[in-house]
Parts: structure tokens; C-alpha cells; sequence
């Protein structure tokens, strides 16, 4: 179900569960909760900045290009708020939590 924007934001899920599975197995003083914080960091600015703004963009070019019926117009949700990305995180940490104790790593 990865998808590009919507809620809540699969791709903080995702790397909130990486980077919450890694603190819990390796303690956040590990290297590796290190790559895994900086990872999520990454792509979460990214869908809140630079994500966001190519929506902008998709939406200002749909407008120009309204008249021209050949051209398939372009996905406009690409980007998350924050409502949605914090939903993500939220999901992400409580998932990595349940697989942490169901699996007892």
C-alpha cells in the first residue's frame, strides 16, 4: 500500500518502524540507530518539503494545461502535511513496538 501522499504518511511509518525496531534491538547509541535516525530524517523532510512543493508545482501545471485534453494530467497528492506525517510516526514506532515484544528480538 506505498503510496504517494495521503494519511497517514507510509513512508514515516515506514522508517519509524526501521529506526524504533533499531533503537529497541541496539539501543540509540548504536551506529545503526544512528543511520536508521538519519534515514527516517531524510525522508520525512523530503515528504514534507520537497515532496510538497512538486505537488505545488503538479497543481500549477494541471491548471495551464486544462485546455489541452491529450495530456494526462499529473497526480496532485504527492506531498504529506504534518498531521500526516506525525500519524505515520506514531503508526510506525507503535508497529515496531508490537513486532519487537510479539517476536522478543
Amino acid at each position: 500500500l506505498i503510496g504517494y501522499g495521503g494519511f497517514p504518511s507510509n513512508h514515516s511509518a515506514i522508517v519509524s518502524s526501521i529506526a524504533t525496531l533499531v533503537a529497541l534491538k541496539e539501543g540509540v547509541k548504536s551506529p545503526s540507530f544512528g543511520v536508521a535516525g538519519t534515514l527516517a530524517f531524510i525522508v520525512i523532510l523530503d515528504a514534507k518539503s520537497l515532496r510538497k512543493q512538486i505537488e505545488k508545482h503538479a497543481k500549477t501545471i494541471n491548471k495551464i494545461n486544462s485546455k489541452n485534453y491529450k495530456n494526462q494530467p499529473l497526480r496532485e497528492h504527492i506531498g504529506h502535511s504534518t498531521l500526516e506525517i506525525f500519524a505515520g510516526m506514531i503508526l510506525g514506532i507503535l508497529v515496531a513496538i508490537g513486532i519487537y515484544r510479539i517476536f522478543k528480538y
